[in-house]
């Protein structure tokens, strides 16, 4: 009889370990199905949530209605650029700050218009969609609100490098470079000394075959430049250039440095 009471317990004993066990085993499993869920479902948040760094870089559109046209938006480090892209549009260019609240878009600091303008965005593919929120400013909301496409810098990346030229100047030849890379930046520079001429850098975009030259401290508005290349050589003429002394030092036939 003891011995058999013994074996009882023991199996008694057994049996409620076997139970802990499995009571452990399933609370742990359903601890890590959860965090599992958890972490799913902060996954599809984050992929609803706009990313900042998507709206960086530069975008363009074209307006279609009275008027047909081409504009660039550039966004980069909280500060805007919206560059006008055709030589016949009547639009100006303009600048402001943007920040990102929660998940919507603020423009500020635009002379052009006093007011905040509050929009939704997204970026999909190598699209930026703005819809405006609140913007009593009709004419940046008719700049603004639409969808944009990731600029194309396959033409641009034929011009990156640096050129050089032959430059008249009161009678007398020089020798200047010009120099575009891939941040946009554009930077005429005198080989030689040039009487009454400084280095210049500006920014610049590309529209098929057209160079825009903007943000010149020297010139006010936007020049136009239609060019050609063939083999090393970069051929440049003046379509429309509000700044008339920029076009000598700007056109004419450059060679590519090696």
């Amino acid at each position: 009889m003891t011995v058999k009471l013994l074996k009882n317990n023991n199996k008694g004993k057994s049996s409620t370990r076997s139970e802990a066990r499995t009571f452990w085993g399933n609370w742990l499993t359903a601890f890590i199905i959860l965090l599992l869920l958890a972490g799913l479902y902060s996954c599809k948040d984050d992929e609803n949530d706009p990313n900042p760094e998507l709206l960086q870089g530069s975008w363009t559109r074209t307006f279609t209605g009275a008027e047909t046209y081409h504009a660039q938006l550039n966004m980069k480090d909280g500060e805007w650029e919206w560059i006008i892209l055709d030589t016949l549009s009547t639009h100006t260019n303009s600048v402001g700050n943007y920040e990102i609240i929660n998940d919507q878009l603020r423009w500020y600091d635009n002379p052009d218009c006093p007011e905040d303008g509050l929009y939704n965005w997204s970026v999909t593919s190598n699209n930026l969609t703005l819809e405006a929120v609140d913007d009593a400013c009709t004419p940046r909301v008719g700049g603004m609100a639409g969808t944009w496409d990731r600029l194309d810098t396959t033409v641009m990346h034929q011009l990156l490098g640096s050129w050089t030229k032959e430059m008249e100047a009161e009678g007398v030849l020089y020798d200047v470079k010009l120099t575009m890379n891939t941040s946009g930046e554009l930077l005429w520079e005198m080989i030689d000394p040039i009487p009454g001429h400084t280095n210049s850098s500006v920014s610049f975009t590309v529209l098929d075959n057209v160079i825009i030259i903007y943000n010149d401290a020297e010139c006010g508005g936007n020049g136009y430049f239609e060019f050609e290349i063939e083999g090393g050589t970069l051929t440049i003429n003046t379509i429309k250039d509000s700044c008339p002394p920029r076009s000598p030092s700007f056109t004419g036939v450059w060679t590519r440095v090696k």
